[in-house]
């Protein structure tokens, strides 16, 4: 009896994990398209630098899916878009790989469609050094310096200047195209 009863057992327990293996509760997650994956989605690169971009699709449980992703850049004479050259095809056909070069200072979209969807990633383009001009680059204190701006960086009431040391520089005035400050606070 007792052999007859732990036979009716197993297969009743082998039937229970049977019937709850049974469905995936995520299947329907798997295979749609959710979203262009962008890496990274927010670039920064001083001009003439370049970076590569990974491009993926990938459906709602984050599974990446087959198909290449096209990229643009939105303002290609600040930054320029194209397929990264030297990258050997990936076998799997679900990463695409683009890179982005800074031309000149200056802010883009990097903008990625595929399998219907589109997404973008900032791309900002920093200058490699100030190319304004500075009055006095060796004050007395008290002394304000004049810093003029350039055609792409202006002033505004939110500027700020940091000067050796991490000392805050007193804006006495302004306008969009040259600011007046103060050394040490000092006025």
């Amino acid at each position: 009896m007792n052999s007859r009863l732990s036979v009716h057992l197993c297969a009743l327990a082998a039937l229970l994990v049977a019937g709850a293996c049974k469905t995936n509760p995520t299947a329907d997650l798997a295979g749609k398209p959710e979203t262009v994956f962008i890496n990274p989605g927010t670039i920064f690169l001083n001009e003439g630098d370049s970076i590569n971009v990974t491009l993926k699709v990938l459906d709602a449980a984050g599974t990446p899916l087959q198909g290449a992703v096209q990229a643009t850049s939105t303002a290609p004479t600040v930054a320029s878009v194209t397929p990264a050259a030297g990258i050997l095809p990936d076998p799997t056909h679900t990463t695409t790989v683009y890179n982005v070069k800074a031309l000149v200072p200056g802010a883009a979209n990097l903008t990625a469609t595929g399998q219907g969807l589109t997404d973008s990633a900032r791309i900002n383009v920093m200058p490699l050094a100030f190319a304004g001009t500075i009055s006095n680059t060796a004050p007395v204190g008290g002394t304000p310096i004049i810093i003029k701006a350039t055609s792409q960086f202006k002033f505004t009431p939110a500027t700020t200047v940091a000067f050796g040391g991490g000392a805050l520089g007193l804006i006495s005035r302004f306008s969009t195209e040259s600011g007046a400050h103060h050394p040490r606070g000092e006025r």
